[in-house]
Parts: structure tokens; C-alpha cells; sequence
């Protein structure tokens, strides 16, 4: 596994890979302006292409849930 990270300390990606080197997943995570997480891109299977892309959505008091931006269901992570 290798992270990636940007010059403000943000994680900005995850890099999936087999012992082999072979990247397997990988992710890409996208920020506002003060930090905040606010998606995610998604290569399920380590081609190059961005398989799905997800929203974070969150109030002040932190992380409501994630969704798939077409899908219409979102999985609560924490309230």
C-alpha cells in the first residue's frame, strides 16, 4: 500500500498493489478549501479508470455519510 499526500499534511490518495508491484485499487481523495474531505475517486481494479466517484457530506460537527454521486443511497458513516 502506498499513501500519497499533499503539502498541507492531507492524505490525497491510497495506491493498492500486490507484492508483485501490480496495482490492484486505488484512490483519490478530493478536498475543499479548509481541509475538509469532500469526495473520493475510485479505481476498483487498478486499471487507470476512475470506476466510481463518491461525495462526502458533512455538517460542522463532522461526516454524515458518503454516496455515490449518481447513486440515490448514502451509507451513514457517523453522526
Amino acid at each position: 500500500m502506498e499513501d500519497q499526500w499533499n503539502h498541507a499534511n492531507l492524505l490525497t490518495g491510497v495506491i493498492y498493489k500486490t507484492s508483485n508491484n501490480v496495482v490492484t485499487e486505488s484512490l483519490a481523495y478530493q478536498y475543499d478549501a479548509v481541509g475538509r474531505r469532500i469526495g473520493q475517486s475510485v479505481d476498483d481494479n487498478g486499471n487507470g479508470t476512475v470506476d466510481r466517484r463518491e461525495s462526502d457530506i458533512d455538517d460542522a460537527a463532522g461526516l454524515l455519510a458518503t454516496g455515490e454521486r449518481q447513486g440515490v443511497s448514502l451509507a451513514q458513516s457517523r453522526a
